[in-house]
């Protein structure tokens, strides 16, 4: 069961979210993710052991937690980019309807 749901969850959204923000220029934002997976992979493998867990299902815990941890920061950094690009384009926005709005004094001064 685990076979069936771990590509289609956490490896399936990783990589969208990840080629969306390489669509959006904003792949060295990926950095920290890979650091944080062979974090997790290491602190996995050293920890695994204590609990009794040896072989090859410390290799695919260790997999698994690591695909996972980088799933996380993937979807936490998509989210930042998400949101301070909204924010610019809100800031944008304002900005030209403060132009659009008509100001008399101005408007006198361009008409003479």
């Amino acid at each position: 069961m685990t076979w069936l749901i771990f590509p289609l969850g956490v490896v399936s959204g990783r990589a969208y979210v990840t080629g969306w923000l390489m669509s959006q220029k904003k792949s060295f934002f990926l950095i920290p993710s890979a650091v944080l997976r062979l974090i997790v992979l290491i602190s996995t493998l050293m920890v695994l052991p204590y609990f009794g867990v040896h072989g090859g299902t410390l290799g695919v815990g260790a997999l698994l937690a690591g695909y996972l941890g980088e799933c996380i920061m993937v979807l936490v950094v998509a989210c930042y980019c998400y949101i301070s690009q909204k924010q610019k384009k809100n800031k944008k926005m304002d900005e030209s309807a403060a132009l659009d709005w008509k100001d008399p004094l101005l408007m006198d001064k361009v008409g003479s």
